[in-house]
């Protein structure tokens, strides 16, 4: 539907891509993507960008470096 540009890339395996990414756009409840914060790596490269979770996904309290936002959801929780 959207096609690459420079500011828009796709990727195979999204691991690699987010240690070099500076946000996170969660768009689906797969699974894959629900496990994120259980994986220590990945949780600690969540914890210092922004991440807009458009399922309300994750506890926030799990990511408390990171920049949260939730569809749906206050800033205050």
């Amino acid at each position: 539907i959207f096609p690459a540009t420079e500011r828009r890339i796709y990727v195979d395996e999204w691991r690699a891509s987010v240690a070099s990414a500076d946000a996170v756009v969660v768009i689906t409840k797969w699974d894959e993507y629900r496990a994120l914060t259980s994986d220590p790596t990945v949780s600690a490269l969540l914890n210092r960008m922004t991440i807009v979770d458009a399922h309300r996904m994750f506890d926030p309290t799990e990511l408390p470096g990171s920049n949260y936002l939730a569809i749906g959801r206050s800033i205050s929780n």
